[in-house]
């Protein structure tokens, strides 16, 4: 394992990288800043090894550029209907910042935030945060949050999550990586297949509707190995939830790219996933290497629970109670086809 010091931030907090590996030819980086996955290295069906996670270079260019970072969101991912909740008859109010809705949190995002290093060995590092209630940014009560990152024997990357809070309070934590496993400007050539036969529908804000509808006959169906270009060209791009059949740690979704012979399975124990084809890419905006980004570069599997799911009663795991661990874990794992 390699650490070193990266940058600072305003309050002179130290900002770290954590090198990752498993003797395997797979490395990831994460930072200590938004708890950050960096760096994914990973061979191709040649052992060429290749960079599979958008990114930035530096520190500087991390926060400053933090549109295809693939950082922690929380504590609640996605959106929430007119930017409140309400919670055994007390409303909550917080940062509108897409609409009238709340994006990931608001400027109370875990991204924006720097980690602290609790355990750390070759393989593995665990960060940690404390998100107290008067800077939530409207959210209830103290928390307190672990994510375990670790890179397996089998080449997975590991994201495991604990959260407890004080008081009653939503939560949805995610990772927000973009991948793309051919280093070619756009995922289009890709091929992704999910084991999710039923999404939520959303309004012109892209929040839910509260309905859950089959994917069958539009053109977010994945369920059979499709090139995503072509779910491109059906739907102009995606940004969706999909719900996930069955319960525990199971695959959802396999991205492969017939040309690098590279192959990522996901796997997660959360009820939904997020997928985005990062619609908004343009090449005023760059990545590493100050590369220009191209629409459709990448695509995220988001393992969540469903979008506004503190105001729709029938959604699972709207509310976790106060003083009870919600524990969960998504893993990212690489091969050859």
């Amino acid at each position: 394992m390699s650490k070193k010091q990266v940058g600072t931030m305003p309050s002179g907090a130290a900002v770290y990288e954590i090198g990752l590996a498993n003797g395997k030819e797979m490395s990831v980086n994460i930072l200590t800043y938004g708890a950050i996955i960096k760096d994914i290295f990973v061979p191709d069906k040649d052992g060429n090894i290749g960079n599979v996670v958008l990114g930035q270079d530096t520190f500087e260019d991390v926060r400053e550029k933090a549109f295809c970072n693939a950082m922690l969101v929380g504590r609640v991912a996605n959106r929430i209907k007119g930017a409140s909740f309400e919670i055994d008859g007390n409303v909550y109010h917080l940062q509108a910042n897409e609409f009238a809705n709340t994006l990931h949190s608001g400027d109370a995002n875990y991204a924006k935030r720097n980690f602290e290093i609790a355990e750390e060995d070759g393989k593995s590092v665990t960060l940690t945060l404390d998100d107290p209630e008067e800077t939530a940014g409207g959210f209830p009560g103290n928390a307190k949050l672990s994510v375990t990152y670790t890179v397996t024997d089998d080449c997975t990357l590991l994201i495991a999550y604990d959260f407890i809070c004080d008081k009653d309070t939503p939560v949805n934590l995610t990772n927000h990586a973009y991948f793309n496993l051919s280093g070619e400007d756009t995922v289009e050539n890709h091929e992704v297949c999910m084991d999710a036969p039923f999404y939520t529908p959303a309004d012109e804000e892209n929040v839910p509707t509260g309905e859950i509808a089959k994917v069958e006959g539009t053109g977010l169906d994945m369920t059979k190995k499709i090139r995503v270009g072509e779910v491109l060209e059906k739907t102009g791009g995606v940004d969706h939830n999909f719900v996930l059949p069955g319960r525990g740690y199971r695959k959802i979704a396999e991205l492969t790219h017939e040309g690098t012979g590279r192959k990522m399975e996901v796997f997660t124990d959360q009820p939904g996933v997020q997928v985005f084809t990062s619609n908004f890419f343009s090449e005023e905006l760059t990545k590493r290497g100050g590369v220009p980004l191209k629409k459709f570069g990448a695509i995220c599997f988001e393992t969540q629970t469903f979008p506004d799911a503190v105001n729709e009663s029938h959604f699972p795991e709207g509310i976790l109670e106060k003083n009870t661990k919600k524990s969960s874990v998504t893993g990212y794992r690489f091969g050859i086809i």
